[in-house]
């Protein structure tokens, strides 16, 4: 096991109970908490560790690596429900911050929130979950990672800073602020060239691991375009333009649907996973017809032939549709480098000048909120989720705001009193389905 670096050490000598850990990439939190603080606790303490991930993703690969860097301590393991068992007979229990009613912890002597910054429900399960289980043990608990907003990691860095600086509500609290530069194995060369090469916000967070109000993200002020008025699906207006977006998946990302009215304002959304392509198809014809909407489908891979099924379904399904104004087709998008920074600097943008209205869920403002810059491997600065989440809301939502931007707005100078076209109810098919209509797009889905 590597010795920690003077930053690494100087953490450790002056924790507390209560830790938050704000580094920069490459300080070197894995060393300082999978690889010392598990094991202190675990093997020479012998009492239970949790450690939670934001993503189950995330929670995987942390696990594969403990099974290698804990190797010569374990004792056994349990790979259905994530578990590593130590000498001595403490567990080392692995939780996905994603899906917290499914957490069932006992008392812990230490819990690790790693990339607390990306954890959205931080709040919900510290304080819900997690706090209680330190009782019996009166364990410790660390909160690490690189800052992301202003939200619950940094209200408890603010909480360590008090605790540090003598306020005797928090006197069991620590705080540190780590740079990249702290770590002494990363040559300064490296930092001052990302310094260049990164946007100026990229490089304030994840380099000097300073909390900025929105983050390094590629998406600014995603708070002031949610319209909590936008409470389900809408139905379609007669006169408007609808633009959709499909960003197709099968087993480990989700496909979205996204639909954006000609003034921006989002009407419809679906996610989903572990479908067959089939059904997906259908559906998303369904939706696009429904809405006599222009849609974007991701044309990347496996996308090329299902465009191809989705253009020959709408078309089947509309030659069945009495609506004179449903005029849905289903146009191809290839994901690459350039293609996908166009799309979504596109999206960014028409967010900066708020000229779209987006529904608050949960979901879906989380991947934006999360969407940031990143360093390739090859040095070049991209656009991405942070590893192990999710961007198919973001790549629906962007697809569609590009066919919206393709249409153009109309302009509606009255309200149409006339009656609405689309409560005509338009028949499925009178082969399979003798005497049966489409209301809405989720009505027949296979």
């Amino acid at each position: 096991m590597p010795r920690l670096h003077s930053a690494q050490q100087l953490v450790k000598d002056q924790a507390k109970r209560f830790n938050v850990l704000v580094c920069g990439r490459r300080w070197g939190k894995t060393t300082l908490t999978a690889r010392d603080l598990v094991v202190e606790c675990a093997v020479i303490k012998r009492q239970p560790v949790a450690y939670c991930e934001p993503s189950y993703k995330m929670m995987v690969d942390v696990f594969e690596d403990m099974l290698v860097q804990l190797a010569p301590v374990i004792t056994r393991t349990n790979r259905e429900h994530y578990k590593i068992w130590v000498v001595g007979g403490a567990v080392i229990d692995f939780w996905s911050l994603a899906n917290p009613d499914k957490i069932r912890g006992h008392p812990y002597g230490l819990i690790i929130f790693d990339e607390a910054g990306f954890c959205a429900n931080l709040q919900e399960v510290w304080d819900n979950i997690f706090r209680a289980t330190l009782f019996d043990l009166v364990g410790s608990a660390w909160f690490v990672g690189t800052p992301k907003g202003y939200n619950y990691f940094r209200t408890l860095f603010v909480r360590g800073c008090s605790g540090r600086d003598g306020d005797e509500r928090y006197k069991d609290w620590m705080s540190w602020q780590m740079p990249t530069s702290a770590n002494p194995h990363i040559p300064i060369s490296e930092v001052h060239a990302s310094k260049l090469e990164m946007p100026e916000d990229a490089y304030l967070q994840e380099v000097e691991a300073q909390f900025l109000e929105d983050g390094a993200g590629v998406f600014k002020h995603i708070d002031r375009i949610i319209d909590n008025t936008i409470l389900d699906d809408e139905e379609p207006q007669q006169g408007r333009l609808y633009s959709m977006g499909v960003d197709w998946a099968r087993y480990s990302d989700f496909t979205v649907i996204t639909v954006l009215r000609d003034d921006g304002r989002q009407v419809y959304w679906d996610r989903y996973n572990n479908m067959p392509w089939e059904q997906q198809v259908e559906r998303a014809a369904r939706v696009a017809v429904y809405y006599g909407a222009l849609a974007y489908a991701d044309q990347t891979g496996s996308g090329d032939p299902l465009l191809d099924q989705l253009r020959n379904r709408i078309y089947e399904l509309q030659g069945k549709s009495k609506n004179p104004y449903s005029g849905a087709e289903a146009l191809g998008y290839v994901f690459t480098n350039q293609s996908k920074r166009a799309l979504i600097d596109a999206c960014s943008l028409d967010i900066e000048r708020e000229k779209l209205k987006m529904r608050n869920i949960p979901t879906q403002i989380s991947e934006f909120k999360s969407y940031a810059y990143e360093t390739s491997a090859s040095g070049n600065i991209i656009m991405n989720a942070p590893s192990g989440m999710h961007d198919d809301c973001v790549c629906s939502f962007s697809l569609a705001n590009w066919g919206r931007r393709r249409q153009g707005e109309v302009s509606l100078p009255e309200p149409d009193t006339s009656p609405n076209v689309w409560s005509q109810r338009v028949p499925l098919d009178e082969t399979d389905m003798p005497g049966r209509y489409i209301e809405s797009p989720d009505e027949y889905l296979l």
